[in-house]
């Protein structure tokens, strides 16, 4: 489900925040909070997603991820 974010002034760059809530869920479906983020660009969309620690990536949390994404 897409949300809409602001983008907010930060020192001289511009950030998004993210919300608590998609933090929480992450952490809840992973066992670890992410730490970074990966952002793609493509065709004018921004797809902004979890940098997941290797051992916490295992087949039974992608498809967990997967399945509410």
């Amino acid at each position: 489900m897409p949300i809409i974010r602001k983008i907010i002034q930060v020192g001289t760059s511009k950030a998004i925040v993210l919300p608590k809530g998609w933090l929480d869920w992450i952490q809840r479906m992973t066992g670890s909070p992410p730490k970074e983020v990966l952002m793609t660009i493509k065709d004018e969309t921004i797809i902004v997603e979890p940098i997941l620690k290797p051992e916490v990536v295992n087949e039974g949390n992608k498809k967990r991820l997967e399945s509410h994404a």
